[in-house]
């Protein structure tokens, strides 16, 4: 819908309207729109010629503002609110699907990621135990290092003793 205002200046806003009409559109024109503004044209029409109102030559076929509403005609309006309903059916079809398919990703992304942590968690050794291997390891360094240096001072001593 649109509106305008303006005044009817020697026919231009009825072959405005009447153009309007021609190409299909509905035209409402009013006079008394407002009460306030239709108020003012009457004190200003009584006191035409005089300076009391402060507008002495106030003439209402160029200084009136009418209102004239344009509109699309009501079954053509239907029609278009049947196919933006289809179109809106439509489109929150379409929001829906796809949020129902990112749902089925996310569930699947949680899925496989709970497998990975259960297999890393099977592959995962007890720390208890790989501190036990740890140190058992350890021990067998230390042993083979102290075991070693044995050899090598038996090696030594027998060339000392001679």
């Amino acid at each position: 819908m649109a509106f305008m205002l303006t005044p009817p200046r020697h026919g231009s806003l009825d072959r405005f309207a009447d153009i309007t009409r021609q190409t299909g559109l509905e035209t409402l024109l009013e006079e008394e729109y407002d009460e306030v503004v239709w108020a003012k044209h009457e004190r200003l029409l009584a006191a035409v010629g005089t300076p009391a109102e402060g507008w002495s030559a106030y003439e209402a076929e160029t200084c009136f503002p009418l209102l004239l509403q344009i509109r699309w005609p009501q079954q053509l309006v239907s029609g278009w609110v049947r196919i933006a309903e289809s179109a809106v059916g439509g489109l929150v079809t379409l929001y829906l699907g796809l949020k129902l398919q990112q749902s089925i990703v996310r569930r699947k992304q949680r899925k496989s990621r709970r497998e990975m942590e259960h297999q890393m968690d099977r592959k995962r050794p007890d720390m208890g135990e790989m501190l036990h291997n740890l140190r058992g390891r350890g021990e067998r360094f230390w042993e083979r290092l102290d075991q070693g240096r044995k050899n090598a001072q038996e090696k030594v001593a027998p060339e000392k003793r001679r």
